[in-house]
């Protein structure tokens, strides 16, 4: 398949002369979803065209199991997609991978039938090509853990260039998985292989002789090279510990393959992180230091309901010195991801808050700025329903209209009746202000559309000044420098979508779409 990119182009310097945050606001989009609960909610394209599509799966209203397909038709409007033939399944999860490293997102799902019967594991390859959408499943897949109330997460843990993926659940015995598995896709294409191979069976460590195992089991799983070595290493928050004596559960696994060569998880001893359950862990660099910081939420072992952010600051060392003045939640969906347009990263929380009563809690979702040091700022007013991952709460963000900002779709309960639901909210949050603007026929990208590779061409000469690339979601995939008045950007590498280009000396917004 050719790879298509779009760019959203973005040149700027910014002028402060103070920080301030201005309003953050949401409205609902008027395209209609299906409501999902103790299920998921994924984003990407899946068809190629550019824009994100929605694939949900979960339980519906009425307790039956359900996994759609959503396309964006390219103005940020859904309709469900007949063909896609997904599993129906219910607590559940689904993620979109690019698995074969042909340039476009394939589709992982795992989580349990209606009857209860059985817990499959789908992957299904993205075999679109020429205008057609089309999906094949794998047939030889390697994972035979049957679970339910899954997590998945994946990252190359190998570093051979091909995505791995990590499990953890329940199986159908009461019993918790947390296994790691790498990619095999070649294998399973040209040699009737297994496309998975088991990494890492569980992660566990020993406590005075006694095997503590850890799953994500009401919680969550963060992917991320926590201690610079050139590897990604695990965080896992839920359950630990063998069914039924468990209790909750966070722990740090370092990846030993830059030192040895060979996949190996380690249990880091010491971390500051509380055990917690019905639990989420997120990481990203908040402060910009370079290295991965991690946002923690759930109910400890004491019974207090927390949401902490602990920086990095290298060689294990994790603190809270700055400001944290976060929300407790519980069984909350969290995204990290640049909302009003100032290129730093912002947190997005939906979940339980303990209630103003003994023993109640309250459904809401909250809005955190980033003043770009990595302190945060709760903003009231953004217009975003609330949504518990008591429902199975799940929440994606991406640029769905091709206007240059983060819209968010949350599933989960309602906070009026405690039905289902699936809402999408679209971004009219004024992006990035007291800034000095750079004429937009100052500067040219070509060819547009491309199979990956850009040429940046500006009037003045910028010699030196930094481009950083952008996914839609606002990760950094990529940066160079200007050579005089011209760029090259290769994104062959990457998947086909939106991104943003960053010039670090003027600021200017256009959007190109093919």
């Amino acid at each position: 398949m050719k790879k298509r990119v779009h760019f959203i182009v973005v040149l700027g310097i910014i002028f402060y002369s103070f920080f301030s945050f201005g309003q953050v606001n949401f409205t609902e989009s008027s395209s209609a979803f299906q409501g999902v609960g103790f299920g998921s909610v994924a984003m990407g394209d899946l068809n190629g065209d550019g824009f994100p599509d929605v694939v949900t799966t979960g339980a519906d209203s009425d307790g039956m199991p359900s996994t759609i397909l959503y396309l964006n038709d390219g103005a940020g409007n859904y309709y469900p997609y007949a063909n896609a033939n997904f599993e129906n399944l219910q607590r559940s999860a689904v993620a979109l991978v690019d698995f074969d490293n042909d340039g476009d997102l394939d589709v992982i799902i795992a989580g349990v039938d209606e009857l209860y019967f059985d817990f499959p594991t789908r992957v299904y390859l993205n075999k679109s090509e020429l205008g057609y959408l089309g999906f094949e499943s794998v047939t030889n897949l390697g994972i035979y853990n049957p679970l339910m109330d899954v997590v998945i997460a994946f990252e190359d843990f190998d570093n051979d260039g091909y995505i791995d993926v990590i499990l953890s659940g329940e199986d159908n015995n009461s019993s918790y998985f947390t296994t790691v598995y790498r990619n095999n896709v070649n294998g399973y294409l040209n040699n009737s292989q297994p496309m998975f191979q088991t990494i890492t069976y569980s992660l566990d460590t020993y406590d005075n002789g006694e095997l503590i195992t850890y799953s994500a089991v009401y919680g969550d799983i963060a992917i991320s090279d926590i201690d610079n070595d050139g590897d990604n290493d695990i965080i896992i928050t839920g359950i630990k510990g063998l069914y039924p004596m468990n209790e909750p559960g966070t722990a740090l696994f370092l990846n030993e393959f830059s030192s040895t060569g060979l996949v190996n998880f380690t249990y880091v001893p010491g971390m500051p992180f509380p055990d917690l359950i019905a639990s989420s862990v997120t990481v990203e660099d908040v402060d910009s230091d370079g290295i991965s910081d991690v946002f923690l939420t759930g109910i400890s072992n004491t019974g207090d309901t927390l949401s902490l952010l602990y920086y990095n600051n290298g060689n294990y060392g994790f603190s809270t010195t700055k400001a944290n003045a976060f929300e407790g939640m519980s069984s909350a969906a969290v995204n990290f991801a640049d909302i009003d347009g100032d290129g730093d990263i912002d947190i997005i929380v939906s979940g339980f808050r303990t209630g103003d009563n003994p023993g109640t809690s309250v459904l809401k979702t909250d809005m955190y700025l980033n003043d770009g040091d990595g302190e945060y700022t709760m903003v009231a007013g953004t217009g975003l329903g609330g949504a518990s991952g008591a429902g199975g709460t799940s929440m994606a963000c991406a640029d769905i209209d091709g206007d240059g900002d983060i819209d968010i779709i949350i599933s989960g309960i309602k906070t009026d009746d405690g039905d289902y639901e699936t809402t999408l909210y679209l971004n009219e949050t004024p992006q990035t202000s007291n800034i000095i603007s750079y004429d937009k026929s100052a500067w040219l990208i070509y060819p547009n559309p491309s199979t990956g590779v850009f040429t940046v061409n500006t009037s003045d000469n910028l010699d030196n000044s930094l481009i950083e690339v952008y996914s839609v979601v606002g990760e950094l995939v990529y940066s160079t420098k200007v050579n005089g008045t011209t760029a090259t950007i290769d994104l062959e590498a990457f998947a086909n979508g939106v991104y943003t280009v960053k010039l670090n000396q003027q600021k200017t917004t256009k959007i190109v779409k093919y």
